[in-house]
């Protein structure tokens, strides 16, 4: 696991990531973090996030993430430390739960995030989760096997920055010119 915990100007670039214990990549509190070019495979156990981003001013670029939990997470997980500024772009990202969540910490919220130029596709393995042995989803989905729950989630268990349940705050957020493949979650 490789953890960027309050830091400032810090870079991660052209190194691969492979079957963690736990989170693979978390960036917690920090600022000006700029990753470009990774590569993490990550599919050990059920909570195998990819990378985990709590940060100010995040670029992530030109990476490839395939794992067993969720690919990218936007984490808000301090009360007083607004997620924003963030841009995920040109990247390829697999998961058997949720490709690019925000939440489930969301304590403070999120502001100005960009997604643009993503690929989401199917995991490479799927070794824990199988999403079509649930009784709902076999009453409410397709039949055939599927490795995920959805393409992009926003959850928001803890308030959402507002102190209450059921809101989530969130403000200038974009997603565009980003791919999910046919057959990956439910249709």
């Amino acid at each position: 696991m490789l953890l960027v915990k309050d830091s400032n100007n810090f870079s991660v670039e052209n190194i691969r990531m492979q079957n963690s214990a736990f989170w693979t990549f978390r960036i917690f509190r920090s600022e000006c973090v700029f990753v470009r070019g990774i590569r993490i495979y990550s599919h050990t156990n059920w909570n195998n996030d990819g990378i985990d981003i709590d940060g100010k001013n995040v670029v992530v670029s030109d990476c490839v993430i395939d794992c067993d939990d969720d690919a990218v997470c936007l984490k808000s997980d301090d009360d007083k430390f607004v997620v924003e500024n963030v841009a995920i772009t040109n990247c390829v990202i697999a998961s058997n739960c949720n490709p690019i969540k925000f939440g489930t910490a969301s304590r403070a919220g999120f502001k100005n995030i960009a997604i643009s130029n993503c690929i989401i596709r199917a995991a490479s393995e799927s070794n824990i989760r199988n999403w079509n042995s649930l009784s709902w989803m076999e009453r409410y989905c397709v039949a055939k096997p599927i490795t995920g729950i959805s393409g992009i989630a926003l959850e928001a268990v803890d308030g959402g920055g507002s102190g209450k349940r059921n809101h989530f705050k969130h403000s200038n957020d974009r997603h565009s010119n980003s791919h999910i493949y046919k057959g990956w979650a439910p249709q």
